[in-house]
């Protein structure tokens, strides 16, 4: 064994320790920054939009540095609802993995992505987005009575769901699965300050 091979076993395991440690401890996003813009009919920019997304987990083996691809079966799970405005970055929040990269392109570990989103604001018919609707596009939020918006609100905090209903508005009345919905103290008053 020449000299340099302890020193280079060193930088290889340095390197991995490397990766592994930014990978368990911060997500990946890699769709980059977005700016969705949320207009009106009549073209005004909104701001103060409540967002909830609908987000899927999985673990498992994926392709890296998503982690996308075959995985132990997800669950779908409202949570963490949060204030958006118009020409923020959404996609930051769309996917976050916790896990090992292995070469080449192969990922071990879990994932958290949203691919639906409720937008709800007062005044405005409650709109279900996808992630197909965000790239390059203009989501338009129509005017309504707010009945519809206090109704969806109504439901997402009862305690017993209506998983058909949860299950439209969301967009995925294909999911054989329950969906599960957890708010916190903070997501609860959030929510109702929206009704």
């Amino acid at each position: 064994m020449s000299r340099s091979e302890p020193k280079l076993s060193r930088m290889l395991a340095f390197s991995f320790f490397i990766m592994v440690f930014l990978l368990l401890h911060s997500g990946c996003a890699m769709d980059g920054v977005k700016y969705l813009i949320v207009v009106d009919e009549n073209g005004n920019q909104l701001k103060s939009i409540l967002i909830v997304p609908l987000y899927s987990k999985a673990f498992g083996l994926g392709i890296a540095p998503e982690g996308h691809g075959w995985h132990t079966k997800g669950k779908l799970i409202v949570k963490k609802p949060f204030v958006f405005n118009s020409g923020e970055d959404l996609m930051s929040k769309k996917i976050h993995t916790r896990g090992v990269i292995l070469p080449p392109l192969m990922f071990i570990g879990s994932s958290n992505s949203v691919d639906n989103w409720l937008f709800i604001k007062k005044g405005f018919a409650p709109k279900m987005v996808d992630s197909s609707d965000i790239h390059g596009n203009v989501i338009v939020l129509i005017k309504s009575n707010g009945n519809d918006t206090a109704k969806l609100i109504d439901m997402l905090l009862a305690s017993e769901h209506d998983q058909n209903m949860l299950k439209k508005q969301f967009g995925v009345e294909w999911v054989k699965d329950e969906i599960a919905v957890i708010f916190n103290k903070k997501d609860i008053e959030l929510l109702k300050t929206y009704k």
